[in-house]
């Protein structure tokens, strides 16, 4: 059910392995940057209640064990605010910038993905602060500045494709991101079954490579000292 999700993963691993090559460090040298040891594992990242096509509810979560970069999961966020100047460049470089990127995973069962992202958008078109923005899915036809793009919305091995929603922004500064969605949509191909879900979050930013500009673990490691 990854399978939706990994062209902007892999964009965001290309750009890490070109950093990683500028600075003459081996392609596994980030891999002890994005654990943090001050962290508690498993924290509760999202809470997603679907309405239909049936009824559920799931808890998501966020592991600091996680590598960033490669297989991350079960939930995860990333910004390019949280990324130094020059890994800017490299993310710019390698078309792979983006202001916000959240995804909820959970395998059930049944399992649940959504992943929402600011696909098209720049860090003028989505500041840091509360907001609320527009969420499209697919078919929507090409994605504008300021509006968020359900790249990935799978539940029980199906496939659906978002027609409606809005993204709210509670938090969203150099510690992480907290706020709300709300996704309409149909099963996609096929377009007769209908999905609703809605869900909250709260995800730190994990620090590392291409977030070294990330303040959750430090501020994390002050307050466990």
């Amino acid at each position: 059910m990854l399978d939706a999700i990994r062209p902007i993963r892999c964009l965001a691993r290309a750009a890490a392995l070109a950093l990683l090559a500028s600075a003459g460090l081996p392609a596994t040298a980030g891999a002890a940057e994005v654990t943090s040891s001050a962290v508690d594992p498993r924290l509760e990242a999202c809470k997603i209640r679907m309405t239909a096509p049936a009824r559920h509810e799931w808890t998501t979560w966020w592991d600091p064990k996680g590598v960033a970069l490669s297989g991350e999961g079960p939930s995860s966020v990333h910004s390019s605010y949280w990324a130094s100047k020059k890994e800017k460049e490299t993310l710019h470089a390698n078309k792979s910038a983006m202001p916000l990127d959240i995804n909820c995973s959970n395998e059930g069962p049944p399992e649940i993905l959504v992943s929402l992202a600011a696909f098209s958008s720049t860090e003028k078109d989505l500041p840091l602060g509360p907001g609320t923005y527009a969420i499209v899915g697919k078919s929507s036809g090409e994605v504008k500045p300021g509006q968020i793009l359900a790249g990935a919305l799978t539940y029980n091995k199906g496939m659906y494709d978002a027609r409606s929603g809005t993204l709210t922004l509670r938090k969203f500064d150099m510690e992480g991101v907290a706020g709300s969605f709300v996704i309409e949509g149909v099963e996609a191909l096929v377009g007769k079954r209908p999905i609703r879900i809605e869900g909250t979050f709260e995800i730190p930013c994990r620090g590392g490579m291409l977030e070294t500009n990330c303040k959750a673990n430090k501020s994390r490691a002050v307050a466990a000292d």
